[in-house]
């Protein structure tokens, strides 16, 4: 048979009638048909969802083409083929032998070819099966060329089982606590040379509709691009170099998601899985907390992601919350904060954040400074948590090594554009029971900021950072 062009299509379809409340594994013909295809190279997508609060859909699925080699293709039909046949041939032993089972059938079985000339196959949904059961599985492959003489070709299994979690139990999925088991393995990855983290704030509120076609912004995951969304947290990067670190990295990580959400079945979730290591890619780990039925009432359109993108540069891996619509600035991988199309912080309402790693003194050079130390301003009040390493010049009480600690009402606040500088500037005049100080912040658009603290008895020092929006 001409594979390059036939239009084949088989549909292999089964259900299972179970006991009361589970199902059986995933069925073993098509699960070793999935290795022996990743064997053979090609990609093996998986994708897991409880977002139904009734049950948990497993979905695997792989995009096979002639360009990736017409023996490999070839061999990968008649894999299909055979593993069809093997369950063909149970669901006919089952409707032969156990069709007496209280009238009901344990496996149920349908196979079609469609010749060249058929141009539309049939859909699943289509098919005189009538799945009524608390679990179904199913699989499907064809093979045609689309309407630009490409081939198509595309395998996908889809097993369900039973919940076995009522759904006035389920909760929204718990952000904090996945966080806290991934956070360990992101901070090693950052001792890395060159290895770095930084806040993430892009805001897109409802009727800003400049900023909606594909040439300023990507979108992901998005009821519409004209609805509200707000997504923070943080973007991790790992230089080209540690490629080797990063790939295990990001098999660590996804098998702590994987194991999560084996974990948590009381929690929604969706987690997608592949074979390929993100070189090169896009690739979503978990999404949670869905945006329709059920579950909306719990936690209405908030979702978590942890996203893996690999560009030229190296790993970006993004660990966000996001509210309303989900999208991501076009220049997401350089962009902290973009609020409706403009690189922009809401500096004149006063409430941001300076995350700092990298203090400058004047006797004792640059020092790197763990990331708990930060510049805050709310409203009228200045809350400053940084250290310090210079000289006192007057009060005995002012020890070289005494942070810059302390919470005190802002003097004066004033914000400016300096000309032929690519930055804003914000001044800050506050003063303590010890000293007075005068703070000057350089803002640029990328969000990197500046800090330059003066006072009346301590040697001047800087810092650097990065602005977020304060909560």
């Amino acid at each position: 048979m001409n594979r390059r062009y036939a239009l084949i299509w088989l549909a292999a379809l089964a259900t299972t009638v179970l006991a009361q409340t589970t199902t059986e594994a995933p069925n073993q013909h098509l699960h070793q048909l999935e290795e022996s295809l990743q064997e053979l190279g090609y990609k093996v997508g998986y994708h897991k969802s409880n977002i139904d609060a009734y049950k948990i859909s497993h979905n695997w699925f792989v995009d096979m083409s002639l360009q990736q080699g017409r023996e490999r293709l070839e061999k990968a039909i008649d894999d299909i083929r055979v593993a069809f046949t093997e369950v063909s041939k149970e669901a006919t032993e089952s409707q032969q032998y156990e069709y007496h089972k209280n009238g009901t059938d344990t496996i149920e079985y349908a196979l079609g070819f469609m010749s060249p000339e058929f141009k539309d196959s049939p859909s699943i949904k289509d098919s005189r099966l009538n799945f009524i059961m608390n679990a179904y599985e199913y699989a499907n492959f064809f093979y045609r060329k689309n309407v630009e003489g490409r081939d198509v070709s595309t395998y996908m299994h889809t097993h369900e089982e039973h919940l076995d979690v009522a759904p006035e139990d389920m909760k929204p999925f718990s952000v904090a606590a996945f966080e806290a088991q991934i956070q360990p393995f992101l901070k090693s990855a950052m001792a890395l040379q060159g290895a770095y983290s930084c806040p993430i704030y892009w805001r897109h509120d409802k009727g800003y509709e400049e900023d909606v076609n594909e040439e300023r912004h990507t979108l992901y995951y998005s009821d519409g691009v004209y609805e509200s969304g707000l997504a923070t947290g943080t973007r991790y990067f790992i230089p080209a170099q540690y490629k080797e670190e990063a790939d295990r990295l990001y098999l660590q990580l996804d098998s702590l998601a994987c194991d999560y959400v084996n974990q948590h079945r009381n929690q929604y979730y969706r987690y997608f899985h592949t074979t390929e290591l993100p070189y090169p890619g896009f690739n979503v780990r978990i999404l949670t907390a869905p945006l329709s039925g059920y579950e909306k009432r719990h936690s209405p359109g908030k979702n978590y992601f942890l996203v893996f993108i690999c560009r030229d540069e190296g790993l970006h891996i993004l660990s966000f919350s996001a509210e309303g619509a989900v999208w991501m600035p076009k220049e997401w991988y350089k962009i902290k904060s973009y609020i409706n199309g403009k690189l922009a912080y809401p500096i004149s309402t006063r409430q941001w954040r300076i995350d700092v790693n990298t203090m400058n003194t004047m006797r004792y050079g640059s020092r790197v400074v763990t990331p708990d130390f930060y510049l805050e301003l709310k409203g009228d009040t200045l809350h400053s948590y940084l250290p310090y390493l210079g000289q006192a010049q007057v009060s005995p009480t002012l020890s070289p090594s005494i942070g810059l600690n302390f919470e005190e009402p802002v003097l004066s606040y004033k914000t400016s554009k300096p000309k032929s500088k690519k930055y804003t500037q914000i001044d800050i005049d506050v003063k303590t029971r010890e000293d007075k100080y005068h703070y000057v912040v350089q803002l640029y658009d990328s969000g990197d900021a500046t800090i330059r603290v003066r006072s009346l008895n301590r040697d001047p020092i800087s810092f650097e950072g990065t602005m977020v929006t304060s909560k």
